[in-house]
């Protein structure tokens, strides 16, 4: 997954796609990742812990097999190019 970092409030949102309300709106649920306070009225989030997240969300939705069928099938049934033929 790489290097843990934290990321602010801008980030989160550009990541996950939710609105601000409905990030803090789920914190108070206890359904999204909360922030870990850094100082003072500083704080972000794992990085880690909203991709997990949004991993959650994604094996919730579809089931198991689905995911992997999509990936196997979508390589094999479309050429690359233009119809198989080559530019020269």
């Amino acid at each position: 997954m790489g290097e843990e970092r934290f990321i602010r409030l801008g980030e989160v949102l550009a990541t996950c796609g939710k609105s601000r309300s409905s990030v803090y709106a789920g914190i108070k649920e206890g359904t999204f990742p909360a922030p870990v306070k850094l100082q003072g009225r500083s704080s972000a989030w794992l990085r880690s812990e909203v991709l997990r997240w949004m991993q959650a969300c994604i094996e919730a939705s579809r089931p198991a097999d689905t995911v992997c069928s999509i990936i196997d099938t979508s390589s094999s049934t479309r050429p690359i190019g233009n119809k198989g033929t080559r530019a020269e």
